[in-house]
């Protein structure tokens, strides 16, 4: 018994042959040179208040690799002046880490989820970062 054989061209309709007609702008070079200009007048009414708070910030670089070779727990002091305005205003503190790549395979594999939910984790014998109880 043979079966019949089908028929796999799509329907000879304009979408499905990709045929629709589509909108073909006529780039005239006054509506080049005005959208342009429209675009700029955009991208500026944005960037001076992005501009003007972010010359706002206060940062301070403090390198500690030095000052905290041998120590567990690392306490570093360093002054702010008063007429810098940060009194009134949020401190948010980050820090840098230098030839530090996250998708290397030795980090990836280190990672411990339950750190990273805020159990508290200590170091055991072998330097291995294991949670407390385990």
């Amino acid at each position: 018994m043979s079966t019949p054989e089908r028929n796999r061209r799509p329907a000879e309709s304009a979408f499905k042959q990709q045929k629709l007609k589509a909108w073909q702008p006529i780039l005239s070079p006054k509506w080049v040179i005005s959208s342009f200009l429209a675009v700029g007048v955009v991208f500026i009414a944005i960037g001076i208040p992005v501009l003007m708070a972010s010359n706002q910030v206060l940062s301070v670089s403090v390198r500690y690799d030095e000052l905290c070779m041998d120590q567990a727990v690392c306490k570093i002091e360093f002054d702010l002046s008063d007429d810098d305005g940060w009194e009134d205003q949020d401190v948010y503190v980050y820090y840098q880490l230098d030839n530090f790549y996250q998708n290397h395979r030795r980090y990836v594999q280190s990672r411990a989820a339950k750190q990273l939910t805020g159990e508290t984790l200590k170091l055991d014998s072998t330097d291995v970062l294991t949670s407390d109880g385990s």
